[in-house]
């Protein structure tokens, strides 16, 4: 079944959503690497390849990205003591600072969103869009083309 309307409405709120999250950023700061900060944030510490693999991206994409948070004194790469040749990137205290700030500002955004909306509607959103998402990574994969990876359910990000 395919409806034009449920299409254009989808698209336009997912971009109404970037751009709300976008505007409450730091300007140098691009949602991708937001992203990667939040899985730092969550997660601690994670391998090059393991964010991109999280966030579905190119691990080329990854690279540029977390490079650019060195730069801007965001986050650092560190050896594993376990094994020299492993890899680690982290937040500094200056990029846990950026990123609580930016989740705080998501969370407001998002707060604001649902506030004019019946709790319920929210409810029964998202668990829509869960499975909406479930079926479009079961239809084209986590990274857009066709496969069958399993969504993850991570919440993590800006």
């Amino acid at each position: 079944m395919e409806d034009p309307e449920l299409i254009r409405v989808l698209v336009a709120v997912g971009r109404k959503v970037q751009s709300a999250l976008r505007r409450h950023l730091p300007p140098e700061l691009t949602l991708t690497q937001a992203w990667i900060m939040g899985l730092l944030a969550e997660h601690g510490s994670l391998s090059l390849s393991d964010v991109a693999t999280h966030l579905d991206i190119s691990l080329s994409a990854a690279s540029v990205a977390v490079d650019q948070l060195i730069h801007m004194g965001w986050a650092e790469k560190a050896r594993s003591p376990a094994d020299r040749r492993l890899v680690f990137i982290t937040l500094t205290n200056a990029g846990q600072t950026v990123i609580a700030d930016a989740q705080q500002r998501r969370r407001d955004i998002m707060g604001t969103l649902f506030a004019h909306m019946d709790p319920k509607d929210v409810q029964t959103l998202h668990e829509s869009l869960v499975k909406v998402e479930a079926a479009l990574t079961r239809s084209f994969g986590s990274t857009g083309h066709e496969g069958t990876r399993e969504p993850r359910g991570e919440q993590v990000g800006p």
